[in-house]
């Protein structure tokens, strides 16, 4: 695409999708071609990895806050204005925040604010990722549907901090609902005549477009497929020009900090993980829908109190969608909700929904269904994921049926899909298989040779 987004903000009415302005190119393909599809038979129902109640739009999803002063709660006169009457004491408030990614990478915030803002260019972009396609996760859709005026403040206060004129939020075609209530939220904002546009573009349900340079490649009309980085978003970014990109429950968070200082989200949570998080409790769980709890929280109480605990019998978890940690419940009561506590034991807390693993659910087919997913989502770019995928797949689809794995090809296989692949999606595959083959000996060591020790 030769021409990029520069006045497009003159060029289109509020709210309208970028795919519909008359001098942009229609974007024709927003997520990646499947290089490998799931047979049929395991779509949906049969494959874990399938939409939970609470995912599908048009479902009202019940919020709980466990905090004393909801971040996510929060309201004020008029939101915007109390932005832009703070502007020059953003960044600061955010350098003491502490404030990482929600998304699941955890990188602070502030950087990439400091970032962007350091580059000497008159067109710069914020973007929103509301792709949300992690299993169990709906925290993203929450906010949009009810709080979209949290989103776009935040997305607003970095715009103005780092000197852009238009922020695009990337959102699910399968989050209709949240679409037609952002469109709202941006023609209230448009009263507001701050200079500051905003944009709203539907995604087209790939899970590759979770990946912040696969999702900008989408925004261009290119194929959804990881970047080579550096250059790094921040430095060149959409039509490379410097771009901030973050999700939607990180930015709904910044107005918060701006009221009630950097300082004061500092000292919530732990010294590794501030602030509250936003925990989707799905399927399965007595108290499901999106509770608001303080990091440092013990996830035994996350799970038995909040959650109220469970309708069926249950074996582990899933956190933080399919490339995030499988938990056994004899880990439950050594865990906190903080990105320092799950790494220390080998998990990762990604977004932090929690998906219930059932007693009748095989761990082998869940390990077959989780290297489907990841085969059929693989943008191809790069060789260790879209062969290393497949033949993952290929592996543990013949011990299923009766041809044993040998362990040590299989961590050769792991081991390069974790250290040669170009993005998060082959990289981190290997953690909730390892996390299985650890955890789950009993059930999936008779499917190796000479079983798992």
């Amino acid at each position: 695409m030769s021409e990029n987004l520069q006045s497009l903000s003159e060029r289109r009415g509020p709210g309208g999708d970028l795919s519909e302005d008359s001098r942009i190119p229609k974007i024709q393909l927003f997520g990646a071609k499947s290089f490998y599809e799931i047979p049929e038979d395991r779509i949906s129902k049969k494959n874990f990895f399938g939409k939970c109640d609470l995912e599908k739009d048009g479902t009202k999803i019940p919020f709980y806050s466990h905090v004393a002063d909801s971040i996510y709660s929060f309201k004020t006169k008029d939101i915007y204005q109390f932005i832009a009457e703070n502007k020059s004491n953003i960044q600061l408030q955010l350098n003491d925040s502490g404030l990482t990614g929600r998304g699941g990478a955890g990188f602070p915030f502030a950087k990439k604010l400091e970032i962007c803002t350091a580059q000497q260019n008159k067109t710069k972009y914020v973007v929103c990722n509301a792709e949300e396609g992690d299993t169990g996760a709906f925290s993203d859709k929450y906010l949009l549907e009810e709080k979209p005026d949290l989103v776009l403040a935040g997305m607003y206060a970095a715009g103005i901090t780092m000197g852009a004129e238009l922020g695009v939020l990337y959102i699910s075609d399968e989050y209709l609902g949240a679409i037609e209530t952002v469109r709202e939220e941006i023609r209230k904002f448009a009263s507001h005549d701050s200079g500051f546009k905003f944009q709203v573009v539907k995604g087209g349900n790939s899970y590759i477009t979770g990946e912040e340079s696969a999702l900008l490649n989408s925004l261009e009309g290119q194929r959804a497929e990881a970047r080579v980085r550096p250059p790094y978003p921040g430095q060149e970014g959409l039509f490379k020009k410097p771009t901030l990109v973050s999700n939607v429950e990180t930015f709904a968070t910044v107005p918060w900090i701006i009221k009630n200082t950097g300082m004061a989200h500092a000292a919530l949570g732990t010294s590794g993980s501030s602030g509250a998080k936003l925990v989707s409790l799905g399927n399965y769980f007595k108290t499901p829908g999106v509770h608001e709890i303080e990091f440092g929280e013990t996830l035994e109480k996350i799970v038995y109190e909040y959650g109220g605990g469970f309708t069926e019998h249950v074996k582990g978890l899933f956190i933080g969608g399919p490339l995030g940690g499988v938990v056994p419940m004899s880990a439950v009561t050594q865990l906190n909700l903080s990105i320092e506590s799950f790494e220390e034991r080998g998990f990762l807390l990604g977004h932090a929904s929690i998906v219930a693993i059932c007693q009748s659910v095989s761990i082998i087919e869940l390990v077959r269904d989780l290297f489907d997913l990841m085969a059929n989502e693989s943008c191809g770019k790069c060789f260790p994921c879209r062969l290393g995928t497949r033949a993952g797949q290929k592996i543990v689809a013949d011990a299923i049926n009766g041809r044993k794995i040998d362990k040590n090809s299989f961590d050769q296989l792991l081991e390069t899909l974790q250290l040669g692949s170009l993005c998060g999606l082959g990289g981190g595959l290997p953690v909730p298989v390892r996390n299985i083959l650890e955890h789950f000996k009993s059930e999936v060591g008779e499917y190796f040779a000479g079983g798992l020790l």
